[in-house]
């Protein structure tokens, strides 16, 4: 569905054109093209992406006028977001409360349950007349919301590392590579390896060889045969996996299997 509260009233220069939030596929989504309009995106549930970068609940985007967009829901976990659109003489002065990354222009905030209340009541009146100081206050409210978390949430390199994180442990059985992990979250490589690093300590590439290590061990110790265990690994030929295998564990497949049996 979709639920919007339109007003052209000024309030202190500002004007709230537009507040609205969807959790419908077909319409949380735009571009390619470029608007005329200063946009701010909550993401509250799910996630998607915002020129061609991961979003998801507790994150958001800030569009400027005549910024290239294009934004679309994640196919398996479509998302939900809160949107306002808003006019000033100089609109940073709004923006400077948002701690946007600017390479992105991606933002956290920790206060998801407060915009879903905003979504509810937005629901409830979107079919009431103009709105335009409530449109404003709500603005007022959600930089009030920024303000009053004096701790910052974590960067969003920090998500997009946590994203990263995931995206290799749920798909390190594939052919996954940490190439396709930077794709999928739309950063260069070495900016994925940065991150990552700072992160948790270990570049992707060595978090992914643990990951296929350790499925490796427990199903060479349940008494997997070596084929269908690179497989799992991610590996479509065994040698391959073995050679893998021995540079990491200093054994063989079979030399792994062998010793694992004699230690019960």
């Amino acid at each position: 569905m979709r639920h919007e509260m339109f007003s052209s009233e000024t309030f202190l220069s500002i004007c709230v054109h537009w507040v609205g939030w969807s959790d419908d596929p077909a319409v949380a989504r735009f571009g390619p093209a470029r608007r005329n309009s200063t946009i701010i995106h909550y993401c509250t549930a799910g996630a998607g992406f915002y020129n061609g970068h991961g979003v998801r609940a507790g994150q958001g985007f800030i569009i400027r006028p005549g910024d290239w967009e294009e934004y679309h829901p994640d196919e398996k976990n479509p998302w939900t977001f809160f949107w306002l659109v808003i006019s000033a003489p100089d609109p940073e002065q709004i923006l400077r409360f948002y701690d946007e990354d600017p390479e992105t222009h991606i933002f956290n905030y920790n206060f998801v349950s407060d915009v879903r209340d905003m979504q509810r009541w937005v629901g409830l009146h979107s079919n009431a007349r103009p709105q335009g100081l409530k449109n404003w206050t709500l603005l007022m409210r959600l930089l009030d919301l920024h303000l009053a978390h004096e701790k910052p949430a974590p960067s969003p390199a920090a998500g997009y590392a946590e994203y990263a994180r995931s995206y290799i442990e749920y798909h390190a059985s594939s052919r996954v590579t940490v190439a396709d992990v930077a794709r999928k979250i739309g950063v260069s490589g070495p900016y994925l390896y940065r991150i990552f690093m700072a992160a948790y300590g270990c570049s992707p590439r060595q978090f992914l060889n643990e990951c296929r290590l350790r499925r490796a061990r427990e199903l060479l110790a349940a008494g997997e045969n070596v084929t269908e265990t690179a497989r799992a690994a991610g590996y479509d030929d065994p040698l391959e996996f073995s050679r893998f295998f021995k540079k990491h564990t200093g054994l063989s497949p079979s030399a792994y299997a062998a010793q694992e049996r004699r230690g019960q």
